[in-house]
């Protein structure tokens, strides 16, 4: 009887550790992976149309982004430079596609940005800016296309947040 008590506990205890080194598994894997710096453009009469470029290091390559999309019911013309991490990614490779506003806006006014985008596979961008000109009134979130251009470089250590 004793023996099956002790089993029981065994197996409860492996359990929770088990369950431990998930969570911080998972913890670890939330920390950013990366680095973004942003310059977009903006402008729009109804439907608003982004254009701009990206460098995007994750770990230790560093890659270049053709950054294009639009946004509906918009108005104005804007410009900003950002900066940020990239959260989720194990590869530059992962980076290219759609990624739509989660948080914030794209909207523009003479001032700070902060916008989160998110893609499919759950890649985050984190961006905030201190560096924005233009007017832009924008009732809908938009969506980007990171598109690379040129190769990956090697960087000497690893990306860390800004």
């Amino acid at each position: 009887m004793l023996n099956e008590i002790a089993g029981i506990f065994r197996r409860i205890a492996m359990v929770a550790m088990f369950a431990m080194f998930s969570v911080l598994h998972i913890g670890l894997a939330e920390a950013g992976s990366g680095n973004i710096s942003l310059e977009l453009n903006y402008i729009g009469f109804g439907l608003g149309y982004h254009t701009g470029t990206a460098t995007v290091t994750v770990g230790n390559e560093v890659a270049d982004y053709k950054v294009s999309g639009t946004q509906l019911m918009g108005i104005g013309f804007s410009s900003f430079v950002a900066s940020g991490t990239v959260v989720g990614a194990a590869s530059i490779d992962e980076i290219g596609g759609k990624y739509t506003a989660v948080k914030g806006s794209m909207a523009v006014v003479v001032g700070g940005v902060s916008l989160t985008l998110k893609n499919l596979n759950d890649i985050r961008m984190d961006l905030t800016s201190n560096q924005s000109t233009g007017f832009d009134l924008s009732a809908g979130l938009g969506e980007l296309t990171f598109s690379r251009v040129g190769g990956v470089r090697k960087v000497s250590g690893a990306a860390t947040a800004p």
